[in-house]
Formats: structure tokens, sequence, C-alpha cells
């Protein structure tokens, strides 16, 4: 039992890092978007 438990939380903090970056790369992506579109 505690076996599994310990290998189930590094997917678990995999899945956390994943619900972190994805927003923060679409926000990341809409910001370069913004900036090549504005000359200045």
């Amino acid at each position: 039992m505690k076996h599994v438990q310990t290998a189930e939380q590094p997917d678990k903090s995999r899945l956390r890092q994943l619900i972190i970056f994805i927003p923060l790369f679409f926000i990341y992506c809409l910001f370069y978007q913004k900036k090549a579109k504005s000359p200045s």
C-alpha cells in the first residue's frame, strides 16, 4: 500500500507542474503576439 502511494506522489507533482505551466505558457504566447504586433 505504501509503495503505491509513493509511486503516485511524483505523478501528482508532475500534474501540478503542468497545471501551473500551461496558463503561464498561454499568457506568454499572448504577450509575445501583442509585442510582435505593436511596433514599439
